[in-house]
């Protein structure tokens, strides 16, 4: 709801906050969003909805993660998942990622 009047947001940085979540639709309204930073925050788990054209999604140093889902982001090129809680990816998580060029798994 919060970013329901910033329906032509491209970039979208949330960063050292304390968020625990994003609700799966936060960002339904933003359909132009190409990057998303939600770096060094304690998300717990991450869900997609309608955001197609998103190309770069940041999550690094979210310590509490341990669920993540990405299918269908056809535009997705890169994905930083740096020093996050994650210890199983299920192959579900990805698919139809076929724009990944960029994967960071470091820690």
């Amino acid at each position: 709801r919060m970013l329901a009047n910033l329906t032509k947001l491209k970039m979208f940085r949330i960063m050292h906050n304390n968020l625990r979540f994003i609700e799966k639709n936060s960002f339904r309204l933003n359909s132009d969003l190409v990057r998303l930073y939600l770096s060094y925050n304690k998300i717990e788990s991450f869900s997609v909805g309608n955001m197609e054209n998103l190309e770069q999604v940041h999550l690094t140093y979210n310590k509490q993660l341990k669920r993540i889902n990405l299918k269908n982001l056809e535009k997705l090129e890169v994905l930083s998942l740096r020093w996050t809680g994650l210890s199983n990816l299920s192959s579900e998580a990805f698919q139809n990622l076929s724009n990944l060029r960029e994967m960071h798994l470091t820690g």
